[in-house]
């Protein structure tokens, strides 16, 4: 119900529908009804109304910001304040907009208040491509578009480089079946695509008995073009409508041994680490949580013996006992019949249940994940496991402690009982982020929903479980629907889901290059009775002088078992090395890492193993927000008090980390004064700073270096790069070091370099004091100023 809701408040947001012009809709058709099942309509619409005015409302009271409320503030902000579309209508002269066919109306609105008076506007876009309508998207967007700007100059692009003729020409085919509502009927365009390929591709379709016929048929052929050295596994891809229909296939190739990647299987809070992790909570928030103990004592991270465990719950069960303390009496009574491993590891878990209990009164939720994480041996595991697995799992547990530290300051307090309370109220409601994706070696069968695939291209591509209600879906309205009176334009749900489908096999069709392979099965099993699928229409529309397939119908009850068979997991497939000509990404803290240890880079930025908060970094970014609201406010020419600035450091601050309550304090009060100490030196300089806080990417070869800008200076003709440093450094002397440090290894000189690669202008290099004596070079030429800097971060200057 709760999805429900949010989705209809998101359909209203794309409409460009407020709470107040939802209610006055309701109020009306309250006013003119005039049978019960108007006045029905009328009373659930004037609910729906009022949930979503109470929705916004909560967001607002509570200084959150929703996906929808970003688009429909900014474009609010833009209508009432003319000044500032005036701003950003001079700062951004000409605008494109890519992937046009999948905005919503908000969008729309939003890119023309942008391109104001100039309209220099440029769309790029194919409305047989729009497959978003679940997102709010409006194909009608492009269809419209040269109606709201006429006269604009428009390019076809129908040069393919991708597929075969055939392919196109059974594309097209397909596609035209949702004329008129398409620019080419539309407007007279002619959008036969043409392969500049100079091949003509192979379209085909195999039928198969069964479900698991049409698997083992695909894996069998993709086997034997693999083991012929005709093709590689990563030439492949298995399309499907939706995840589940996956799922034999994956089982087909994991029997023959063949490697393949499959996304978005199964949620984070299904992976098995994540679940332990979870567990554990659970069993400290609540200790006579018998599930939670259950499933935490027969993780392997502990093993203890399922027949043991079983009896030992059994025997909780009857006497009405908890069970880690009946689990810890027999552990502790060497009479009992347990094995000596499993003795051992009920002790070792009580031990540390007891020990994070006792921590979790007064700790915040991730310290007690990370100290379980840490005393159970997990990161010690993950850290020295190299198998993309471990990778996957550490990865995974990161987000736990990332989604645990966003949850944190929602809480009354940041304790393991709120925190778990608040998470199962999410997942009751539906959230379940995705699991962590590491970039492995794509020399492996490709498992997608046709969704997954756009973008992606591939010489070999299956389309499977063609078959009606399979793809295309059948239509099925949302239950708490946004009246059709408050769309823009006419509305026709189950037309419009029908054009979609169409978009979406037309999008699974032209991801091929050399081979599409149309396949189905006259038996998908599931019911009492087998009975004969029939080929999905979309396949006759783009065939449509395809032979009539044979009707082949046998019993299949082991078919109804087999749908009902868990999800195969893909095999992990082995990390490859970065190809030569690959781009490198890189941050400056990344740099220092590795050349600082190599295994911390890995540790950090590869396996991305949990670390504890580092309450020396929480105190720099709090400092650093503090800073950047206080310049924000300067740049703008808005008042701000310095209890503003220490309003905005104390909003940032968070107590994770410290070992004590007096440390925070301490820290916290040397915060305040810092503050205070900045704001006065700033507002008695008077300097208003170019830019705070400006995120920067320049490359070099073929590496890429980003990062950010503290503050940029115009001073004396010149410009000057401020980092600012937040460690505990009472000292004059030391603090000279510590910036000498930072000249010295590069940093500001690596942000001289990020300046000249990305901001134009000044090209005036300055060292000023410290250890690097000294120098000034003036110069107009930008290649003379980068090897300026080049030399100064050589050593030669």
């Amino acid at each position: 119900h709760l999805r429900s809701l949010r989705s209809l408040f998101d359909r209203a947001r794309e409409e460009d529908v407020s709470p107040e012009q939802y209610r006055a809709f309701a109020e009306r058709l309250a006013m003119a009804a005039t049978t019960d099942e108007d006045r029905d309509r009328a009373e659930m619409e004037l609910e729906k109304a009022a949930a979503y005015a109470a929705y916004q409302k909560l967001i607002l009271k509570h200084g959150r910001i929703d996906f929808g409320s970003q688009i429909g503030l900014a474009l609010r902000i833009l209508r009432e304040r003319p000044y500032l579309r005036r701003e950003y209508g001079d700062r951004y002269r000409y605008i494109l907009v890519d992937e046009f066919q999948d905005t919503n109306h908000v969008q729309f609105e939003l890119v023309k208040l942008l391109a104001g008076e100039r309209r220099n506007l440029t769309v790029v876009g194919d409305d047989d491509q729009s497959i978003y309508r679940f997102r709010g998207a409006k194909v009608e967007n492009l269809l419209r578009f040269l109606d709201e700007f006429p006269g604009a100059r428009e390019l076809l692009l129908t040069q393919n480089y991708r597929s075969g003729q055939e392919i196109l020409d059974r594309s097209h085919h397909l596609i035209k079946f949702n004329n008129p509502h398409r620019l080419e009927a539309m407007r007279g365009y002619d959008k036969r695509l043409i392969s500049a390929r100079g091949t003509e591709g192979i379209v085909e379709v195999k039928s198969f008995r069964t479900m698991s016929d049409e698997a083992d048929g695909i894996a069998i052929e993709i086997a034997g073009a693999v083991e012929r050295g005709e093709q590689r596994p990563g030439d492949f891809a298995i399309l499907a409508r939706t995840h589940g229909h996956l799922d034999p296939f994956a089982a087909a190739l994991k029997a023959r041994g063949i490697r393949f990647q499959r996304s978005s299987t199964r949620g984070l809070y299904s992976r098995p680490e994540v679940q332990l992790v979870l567990n554990v909570l659970r069993a400290i928030a609540d200790p006579d949580d018998g599930g939670a103990v259950y499933h935490a004592l027969g993780d392997p991270m502990f093993g203890v013996d399922p027949l043991d465990l079983g009896w030992i719950s059994a025997r909780a069960r009857t006497r009405r006992a908890s069970l880690i303390g009946l689990a810890a009496v027999i552990a502790r009574d060497p009479t009992t019949d347990i094995q000596p491993a499993s003795r051992e590891a009920i002790l070792r878990f009580v031990e540390l249940h007891r020990q994070l209990t006792a921590n979790a009164v007064h700790r915040a939720t991730t310290e007690i994940m990370y100290e379980f994480a840490e005393a159970s041996g997990l990161l010690g595991r993950l850290a020295g496991d190299d198998r993309p697995e471990a990778i996957e799992q550490a990865q995974n547990l990161n987000k736990l402690f990332h989604i645990a530290a966003r949850i944190g300051p929602l809480l009354k307090r940041d304790r393991v009982d709120q925190f778990i309370g608040h998470l199962d109220l999410l997942i009751e409601a539906g959230d379940d982020p995705s699991a962590a994706e590491v970039e492995f070696d794509d020399d492996a069968v490709h498992l997608l929903t046709a969704h997954n695939a756009k973008g992606l291209e591939f010489p070999v591509v299956y389309m499977v479980q063609l078959v009606g209600q399979k793809f295309p879906l059948n239509w099925r309205a949302e239950s708490l629907a946004l009246p059709p009176e408050l769309h823009l334009g006419p509305v026709d749900q189950k037309a419009d889901h029908d054009r979609e489908e169409r978009r979406l096999f037309y999008v699974g069709m032209t991801r091929a290059m050399d081979r599409l392979t149309f396949t189905y099965a006259l038996d998908y099993g599931g019911g009492y009775r087998p009975r004969s699928r029939k080929l999905s229409p979309l396949v006759t529309e783009a065939l449509p002088y395809m032979a009539a397939p044979k009707a082949v119908v046998a019993p299949s009850a082991v078919e109804g078992i087999a749908q009902f068979a868990p999800g195969v997991e893909p095999v992990a497939p082995e990390i490859a090395p970065m190809a030569e000509d690959a781009p490198l990404k890189l941050s400056k803290d990344q740099i220092d890492d590795f050349l600082t240890c190599p295994l911390k880079y890995k540790y950090a930025h590869v396996v991305k193993i949990p670390l504890q908060r580092d309450p020396r970094a929480m105190f720099g970014s709090a400092i650093h927000h503090a800073i950047k609201i206080y310049h924000q406010h300067r740049r703008r020419g808005m008042p701000i008090t310095v209890e503003d600035v220490l309003g905005a450091f104390e909003g940032a601050w968070s107590s994770e980390g410290f070992y004590t309550r007096e440390h925070e304090e301490r820290r916290l009060e040397e915060g305040r004064d810092m503050v205070r100490r900045f704001v006065a030196r700033e507002e008695k300089s008077g300097v208003v700073p170019l830019a705070i806080e400006t995120d920067f990417a320049f490359t070099q070869g073929n590496d890429t270096v980003n990062g950010r800008f503290d503050r940029i200076d115009e001073r004396d003709g010149g410009i000057v790069i401020v980092d600012y440093k937040t460690a505990e450094v009472d000292q004059v002397d030391k603090a000279d070091q510590r910036a000498a440090k930072s000249l010295k290894e590069d940093q500001l000189g690596l942000y001289a370099l990020a300046y000249l690669e990305t901001l134009p202008g000044l090209y005036v290099i300055k060292t000023d004091g410290l250890a690097a004596g000294k120098g000034v070079l003036v110069t107009e030429s930008i290649a003379e100023a980068r090897e300026g800097v080049r030399e100064y971060l050589a050593g030669r200057a």
